[in-house]
């Protein structure tokens, strides 16, 4: 090859590269600024159109916009190769990689410790964290699964969810606003027995945590005390201002008549309609019986009544009557325990001598009354 040859070829190809780098650089708006500033063309697929990137003075760099708000700002997807050996740790740098075992995605922080971005199984989930972005499983629909411990208020939640507040309002509220919803509900799957608490509201405010409600495991419910040896017990005064009924293992049965009855035997006879059946449900207890008969009238003589718990007399009264016509109440009661299982209690009388014995007075229900009445001594 003679020299003018190489001469014209030496020419062209400084021609030629002085034509790519002028392709190169055009975009951009600043090319002589060290980084260049402004969008330059750095390559292109056939028939594609062409991929630009943003250079800022700043520094910042966009790729796919001109929007660059921070060191690397990229619109569009960002596609990383799996790598089989994850990198390593590197003072004040975080990085972000795919593994290829297992193809998710990782974050490895500058002391080394990996996070599984995909699915976060590492750790307690505190107010720090959490805004972090580390939470748990995504499960959809908004839901979160939390492996570890929850706190709101607090970055060190000893508990699976920790409340902390210092506000002089509530700290917390649950509100249900469905008409056919539910409230809270506390579960125990495990242990039923007095040991388990399975709620309780304490006093702290003394550093010195003193128990003002507590709900045991077996159901019994303590107010004013941690051990509650019934369903209810309450160590201070109690106010109540309604009644206190009576639940099914407790009595309170009455009976009442206020028509007139009459009896001339000399042998112990049932009193009409003054008789108590005690089902076999009961479980047992003390009870108080009471048996009055506010007009008892008789011509003159002696009459016995009595109170009998399955035959068994309890209690026994003796009325005199000086002259016919005239009225006297009868009073008896019993007070003790009535053991568990069907009873019958009744009310007898009999004559000793002397006339007719009458029960209640005759035409007047107002303030004529016979009365047994049979409760259990909470």
């Amino acid at each position: 090859m003679d020299k003018v040859t190489k001469l014209l070829i030496s020419i062209l190809v400084g021609v030629i590269a002085s034509l790519i780098a002028v392709v190169i650089i055009s975009g951009f708006s600043n090319p002589a600024q060290n980084p260049p500033e402004g969008a330059g063309v750095i390559g292109s697929e056939e028939n594609a159109p062409a991929q630009t990137i943003f250079i800022k003075s700043d520094g910042n760099v966009g790729i796919g916009t001109n929007s660059a708000n921070e060191k690397l700002t990229v619109e569009g997807v960002l596609s990383l190769d799996e790598v089989s050996t994850p990198p390593s740790a590197t003072t004040g740098y975080g990085k972000v990689y795919v593994k290829a075992d297992d193809g998710k995605l990782y974050f490895k922080d500058s002391s080394g410790n990996e996070f599984d971005l995909t699915t976060y199984t590492g750790g307690t989930v505190s107010a720090a964290n959490v805004s972090a972005g580390e939470f748990g499983s995504n499960t959809g629909g908004g839901d979160y699964s939390f492996p570890g411990n929850v706190g709101i208020g607090t970055t060190s939640p000893p508990n699976k969810l920790s409340v902390y507040e210092n506000i002089t309002g509530w700290v917390a509220r649950i509100r249900q606003q469905n008409a056919n919803g539910y409230g809270l509900i506390v579960e125990n799957t495990e242990d039923t027995s007095d040991s388990k608490e399975l709620f309780k509201v304490v006093d702290n405010t003394d550093y010195s945590p003193q128990s003002l409600f507590v709900i045991k495991g077996s159901g019994n419910v303590g107010i004013g005390t941690t051990s509650p040896g019934v369903k209810l017990e309450v160590v201070g005064n109690l106010k109540v201002s309604e009644k206190v009924l009576p639940g099914s293992s407790r009595l309170a049965l009455s009976v009442f008549r206020t028509s007139q009855a009459a009896t001339t035997s000399t042998s112990w006879t049932d009193v009409p309609d003054m008789t108590i059946s005690i089902p076999s449900t009961w479980t047992g207890g003390d009870v108080i019986i009471l048996y009055t008969d506010v007009t008892c009238r008789s011509e003159s003589g002696r009459h016995n009544f009595r109170i009998t718990i399955d035959g068994a007399v309890v209690a026994r009264t003796h009325v005199r009557i000086m002259d016919t016509g005239d009225q006297h109440n009868v009073n008896l009661h019993y007070v003790g325990n009535l053991s568990a299982g069907a009873h019958t209690i009744k009310v007898q009388w009999k004559k000793v001598d002397g006339g007719t014995i009458y029960s209640s007075c005759e035409g007047n229900s107002d303030y004529c009354e016979a009365r047994l009445s049979v409760a259990s001594i909470m």
